[in-house]
């Protein structure tokens, strides 16, 4: 089913994508999406490279057709720099032999700070074992959004959530060091915003100062690029969140100010009208159960129907 689905989509990658892989608890991350197991990931990777080839990120980025290999590619990716992509990704992929690219945020590098949403986690969770932790307040804190970030600091501090303590003892985020060895291994890091906002909620400003202090960030602070680039170097950038809302003329502006290689949204398999621009595929589904086989039958399913009805490609005005 999976090949006859596949088969009949226009495009020639697929673009699966995590954040984290652990057998562990991950208190800043489980009250807002389920994190793969070590056997479930090794479950989907292996499912991958039995129906896909996979590809690194400058072979991604030169890839035109599906006539380009014997199979369609996938590129993998993994978005905000957590420490379980080296602890725990990085020796099943050198294991395996599958390229993938780190989406990273340059503020939270060195656990210096955390990301609004991982915050309001751990705030949720010491909400729901307090008297005052009402489920509405506690829902209402899961929803709080980025320019929120100052009260729900506050609120830690309310409800005895050491921030700081966490950061300094989960090290929830990559080490400068840690990214340097896996530019060292073969992987690719990108960027993925300074501090993880909605681009859609943003000035187009913003939006570009997000974007290019970050890769600056990366280039010369992780792969320590002087003036000089390598030839197969590929600046590459994953919107967080979404890309949705964002208009055509960040993309216009973002070329003029910093040209990129290739975008990253999260719309799953879809097409874009923006060139070099494209859509990733979520793996950590509300059913923590679903293999990467249900997952891909279902995607690729819903991507045929979409082109059915015209409605299977992403458009930026």
């Amino acid at each position: 089913m999976l090949d006859f689905l596949r088969n009949r989509c226009q495009l020639p990658y697929l673009l699966p994508f995590y954040h984290a892989v652990s057998d562990e608890p991950c208190p800043h991350i489980s009250p807002l999406y389920p994190v793969r197991t070590v056997r479930q990931f090794e479950a989907d990777l292996d499912y991958l490279c039995v129906h896909f080839q996979p590809v690194s990120l400058a072979e991604l980025k030169n890839i035109s057709d599906k006539k380009t290999y014997n199979k369609p590619v996938f590129h993998l990716s993994f978005d905000d720099g957590l420490r379980q992509c080296f602890d725990e990704v990085r020796p099943i992929l050198l294991r395996k032999g599958i390229n993938a690219t780190f989406f990273i945020n340059a503020d939270f590098v060195d656990n210096e700070t955390i990301m609004y949403r991982y915050a309001a986690a751990l705030l949720a969770t010491a909400m729901r074992k307090s008297p005052r932790g009402k489920p509405a307040v506690v829902e209402a804190v899961l929803k709080m959004n980025y320019a929120d970030e100052t009260e729900i600091w506050e609120l830690c501090g309310g409800f005895g959530v050491d921030l700081r303590g966490f950061l300094r003892d989960y090290r929830p985020y990559c080490t400068l060091e840690q990214l340097r060895q896996l530019v060292k291994d073969g992987f690719s890091i990108g960027s993925h915003s300074l501090d993880h906002p909605l681009y859609a909620d943003l000035d187009l400003t913003t939006q570009l100062t997000q974007t290019i202090d970050c890769q600056s960030f990366v280039e010369k602070k992780i792969y320590q690029f002087g003036e000089q680039r390598p030839a197969d170097f590929v600046r590459a950038f994953a919107f967080p969140f979404t890309d949705h809302g964002v208009k055509a003329d960040f993309w216009r502006a973002l070329d003029t100010e910093l040209p990129f290689g290739l975008t990253f949204g999260t719309a799953g398999i879809k097409g874009d009208n923006i060139q070099n621009h494209l859509q990733r595929l979520p793996m950590e589904t509300a059913n923590i159960e679903a293999t990467a086989a249900q997952i891909l039958r279902k995607n690729y399913f819903a991507h045929w129907l979409k082109r059915a009805l015209g409605r299977d490609v992403v458009k930026h005005i």
